[in-house]
């Protein structure tokens, strides 16, 4: 499927960027997910290595049950949280310029129960918070907790460590009060307009990032009249995304090198 980047209110990133933070610094990793039963139970394991281990984890977990789950980074400060993959020959040319900063990453694996009827979980809120205690217990970067919207689930940042690698709180972007007034626009256009006000309550870029081709032309193409007065920007977000009719659903990533967001979005299989 082509995928289309895009760069925002004066953002100058390039293709290979996009797709480096896309993917999170390098492929995708290993993933295993398996099942056996027990008695009158039945689990699936599941076990990931990646930059960012949540991340992939969710998108699996998305995709093998149909459930939305959004994924939020945290804003990664402490050193060895971090992965330099500057370009040598770059470096040398600019030296104190652009670093290509990625997550460490590591290893993250869940055995959990399932329906031995459906083959799914029983509740996904059940299953989204055993993954977040697990990851909790790792030296994995970063800790996160849960909401919902809806039939929407969000993995959002709740902890990082600081410069000298003490845990510290640290809260969801899109957790933050959004206003803008009320018109008609593509579903494009008001997700612009969510991230531009994001940006602006927030004080650090937000844009979009990637999106499959036939996505993009679906929002482009739907008209919605929308606006919003001191509300959650995820809750905003979520309104236009359903205002479309389809599943859909993001991944909000950071990079630590040029310190802001990109928004990628994608559809929920059935």
């Amino acid at each position: 499927m082509r995928m289309r980047s895009f760069c925002y209110h004066g953002m100058i990133c390039s293709s290979i960027l996009f797709a480096v933070f896309a993917s999170g610094g390098r492929p995708s990793g290993a993933l295993t997910i398996g099942a056996h039963e027990a008695g009158i139970q039945r689990y699936e394991k599941l076990s990931v290595d990646n930059p960012r281990p949540m991340a992939e984890a969710v998108k699996q977990l998305q995709n093998k049950y149909g459930v939305i789950i959004t994924y939020e980074d945290p804003r990664f400060i402490y050193e060895a949280d971090l992965v330099d993959k500057t370009d040598p020959q770059y470096r040398r040319a600019h030296p104190g310029g652009y670093k290509a900063l990625s997550p460490k990453g590591g290893h993250l694996e869940i055995n959990y129960v399932v329906s031995p009827l459906t083959g799914k979980p029983e509740t996904p809120l059940t299953l989204l918070q055993q993954l977040l205690d697990v990851y909790a217990a790792s030296d994995n970067p970063g800790r996160f907790r849960l909401k919902q919207t809806g039939r929407f689930f969000h993995v959002v940042p709740r902890q990082v460590k600081n410069n000298r690698g003490q845990w510290v709180d640290q809260g969801s972007i899109l957790d933050l009060p959004i206003s803008f007034p009320e018109r008609q626009r593509s579903g494009f256009e008001t997700v612009e307009t969510i991230l531009k006000a994001v940006s602006q309550s927030a004080g650090i870029s937000v844009g979009i990032g990637t999106a499959p081709m036939n996505l993009m032309n679906l929002l482009i193409k739907n008209q919605i009249t929308q606006s919003a007065s001191h509300e959650i920007a995820s809750d905003v977000l979520v309104r236009t995304l359903e205002s479309t009719k389809q599943k859909l659903s993001w991944r909000l990533l950071y990079s630590p090198g040029q310190k802001c967001f990109f928004l990628n979005l994608h559809s929920v299989p059935d």
